[in-house]
């Protein structure tokens, strides 16, 4: 259940969600309602409220709390790629205009990335791989070919801490 939902112009697109007073905020630059993929981006921030209401998800304060910023940022990576593989199995997917110029270190080189769906995944191998994270196209192939497994929180969280590099 979601109480309040609030929308504020921000320097990024993300949503917060407070399990006690059930209010969402969703954060939004100014330009998001006029990008190809507002409806996606939508979806995917709400993705977020759904998963953090789900109880068999399991994501706690504590939890989070407990990892390290490298921990939260690569878990974060994690599950916005299990969410957009779930959004994109049924067809609302949207990569939009971002992703035209995003550059990520690839066989160590920095080099722009195309925008499309390998595009995205150098972006997560990227992500996963620049935080010491073995295995990471393995790892972003199987969520994406896989949206239909249910992944809790501990289950991201046991996919970093079971792939670091020593």
């Amino acid at each position: 259940i979601i109480n309040r939902v609030t929308i504020k112009a921000g320097d990024s697109e993300y949503i917060a969600y407070d399990l006690v007073s059930k209010d969402a905020t969703l954060t939004i630059l100014n330009t998001t309602p006029s990008k190809a993929n507002y409806k996606f981006i939508l979806y995917h921030e709400f993705a977020h409220v759904s998963d953090r209401l789900n109880t068999e998800f399991k994501i706690t304060k504590e939890k989070e709390e407990k990892l390290t910023k490298s921990e939260k940022h690569t878990v974060m990576g994690l599950w916005n790629l299990y969410i957009d593989a779930r959004l994109n199995d049924k067809g609302l997917f949207h990569l939009g205009d971002s992703y035209k110029n995003f550059y990520a270190r690839v066989n160590g080189r920095l080099q722009k990335t195309p925008n499309s769906i390998e595009g995205k995944f150098m972006e997560h191998i990227a992500l996963l791989e620049v935080n010491g994270i073995n295995n990471a196209e393995h790892i972003v192939k199987e969520i994406w070919n896989n949206p239909k497994r249910f992944l809790s929180y501990d289950d991201l969280i046991s996919i970093i801490k079971s792939n670091i590099s020593p």
